[in-house]
């Protein structure tokens, strides 16, 4: 299917002040598509027909989302990635997302970088873990032929360290002046304390769990939203007591070697909790296939996990957001996965990547959906997706606020 313009050329630059129809769609409502007419101006979506068109877009047939929206990447976390990896993120329609945990000392740098883009990026200011705690390990990695890196050199550097009370208020000045409305909390198996002094567990662990609490109070209290990096039962639990906002993970995405299923398997007064507290899951369970990709007997026992997880978790209300963690992907990866686990029905997958967690990300404005004010950014696919799934990955036009994208 190829779109016609009426009156204009496919490649529109600048600011679209003119009125302009959008003709001959079906255009997602709610777990639905309906055919409608809309019209944009200055930005923006209506139904009421303007006193003079400037242009109109016969979208023949095709089928219109709201764009993606990945809660868990970072492969923009930095200037060099934001600057050679955001082209993927438009082609496949990924126009919102957030940004898990970039250095604090390049968050400006980012930003500015991520301003000049054609997309709506939130991104971490702080990466917050322990002294012995993940990513650690990741930055004390060196490229052969360059001089290794002692630890001390990256504390407070690559990531935020905070062992004790009195470094929750110390260490609040090395990202507060950076104005972040998102700080990254790591629990890594809080629960085996035996992990702490092991040398096969240093720069893989987490935040002791004294710290938590106060630690996720205090960055509230500031204004800062808090997601937490969770890899156990008993992570998740202590995440969701301390109020966090945003679960990054479902644990059990990978099983530490030696450790039971059973330190992956929620606890029914955990899910009970979070669906009080209404704090949504971002499951990332897509990652799942990149360890164990030579084992699939282990894959399957992961996956049948997974399953038993998130069920429990719908079934309570807790509320979910997508995203992947995926440097070599994007969301469409882990809605494809979640497709595969067959928990989520198809209209509840959609609704998460069009609407649910971009609203999420973005709670002040008017997008994700299609509603008389609301932005006018869309994709039109060549098919509906809930009949045909492969169709969100078909995308035949783009709009972002009014402004149709090559």
């Amino acid at each position: 299917m190829r779109l016609l313009f009426m009156c204009c050329a496919l490649l529109v630059a600048g600011p679209s002040m003119a009125a302009t129809a959008l003709l001959n769609g079906h255009w997602y409502q709610e777990g639905t598509f309906v055919a409608q007419t809309w019209y944009v101006r200055d930005g923006v979506l209506t139904q009421q027909a303007p006193a003079e068109i400037h242009r109109s877009v016969d979208l023949q047939g095709g089928f219109v989302v709201p764009p993606y929206a990945e809660a868990h990447n970072h492969n923009l976390q930095n200037p060099w990635l934001a600057q050679n990896f955001h082209q993927r993120y438009l082609q496949d329609g990924v126009f919102y997302g957030l940004m898990m945990c970039g250095s604090h000392q390049s968050y400006s740098d980012t930003q500015a970088v991520l301003a000049e883009l054609t997309l709506d990026i939130e991104l971490v200011g702080a990466c917050i873990s322990s002294s012995d705690g993940h990513p650690l390990r990741m930055a004390l990695r060196t490229e052969p032929g360059q001089p290794e890196v002692t630890a001390e050199e990256v504390y407070d550097q690559s990531f935020i360290v905070i062992d004790t009370l009195d470094d929750i208020a110390t260490k609040w000045p090395l990202f507060a002046h950076n104005n972040a409305r998102w700080a990254k909390i790591i629990l890594v198996h809080h629960e085996r304390s035996e992990r702490r002094g092991e040398q096969q567990y240093f720069g893989v662990n987490g935040l002791q769990p004294k710290v938590v609490k106060p630690l996720v109070a205090f960055l509230q209290q500031q204004g800062v939203r808090v997601a937490a990096h969770v890899e156990s039962a008993a992570d998740f639990a202590l995440a969701v007591e301390a109020g966090v906002d945003l679960i990054a993970h479902l644990p059990g995405y990978q099983w530490w070697q030696g450790y039971a299923p059973e330190l992956y398997r929620l606890s029914d007064e955990a899910i009970a909790l979070a669906a009080d507290k209404q704090i949504p899951l971002v499951a990332t369970a897509g990652v799942s296939p990149l360890f164990y990709a030579s084992q699939p007997e282990q894959l399957e026992r992961v996956k049948a996990l997974q399953r038993q997880n998130l069920q429990r978790l719908l079934q309570a209300g807790v509320p979910m957001l997508m995203g992947s963690d995926r440097f070599d992907a994007n969301v469409l990866a882990e809605v494809d996965y979640l497709h595969s686990l067959d928990v989520f029905s198809e209209p509840q997958l959609l609704q998460l990547l069009v609407s649910d967690t971009a609203r999420f990300l973005f709670p002040g404005r008017a997008l994700g959906r299609f509603a008389e004010g609301y932005e006018a950014s869309l994709l039109v696919l060549d098919a509906n997706p809930l009949d045909d799934w492969s169709a969100l990955r078909r995308i035949q036009l783009k709009m972002r606020q009014g402004q149709l994208l090559d």
